[in-house]
């Protein structure tokens, strides 16, 4: 009887304990917006023009619904649920996305001196940006 509830009591405490940290989860999730990110700067760099953003801005549409749930979990389990070290890989990676997206009229022989797809192209960027405000 006693032997039986120590094992009760130390599968409890392995549960517990297992289940405090989402780090699987969370690197799951942030490996797919990573992914999601990288893709849509592929698009552009593929087509470089006003076409290549139309079809990032779609691709953005089409998933948005899908990656903002992911974003909107990265920022909940944020220094609660997460060991340190992902927090830290957590927060690299989303600050290099963003980064990514905001440099995008960087990249070259994109027509940034053309408005019609300068305002496509601010349009993607804010789309995204706001894919991780809460």
């Amino acid at each position: 009887m006693l032997k039986s509830a120590c094992l009760i009591l130390l599968a409890a405490a392995c549960v517990l304990l297992t289940g405090c940290r989402r780090d699987a989860e969370i690197n799951s999730a942030l490996t797919e917006v990573d992914s999601f990110t990288k893709e849509l700067e592929n698009l552009i760099k593929a087509d470089p023009s006003s076409k290549g953003v139309d079809n990032a801005q779609q691709y953005l549409d089409a998933r948005k619904r899908e990656i903002k749930l992911k974003t909107s979990y990265l920022t909940r389990v944020r220094g609660i649920q997460v060991s340190d070290e992902t927090e830290k890989r957590l927060i690299e990676t989303v600050r290099r996305d963003q980064m990514t997206i905001t440099s995008l009229p960087s990249i070259p022989n994109l027509p940034v001196n053309d408005a019609a797809f300068k305002t496509k192209l601010d349009k993607l960027i804010n789309d995204y940006l706001e894919l991780f405000q809460a």
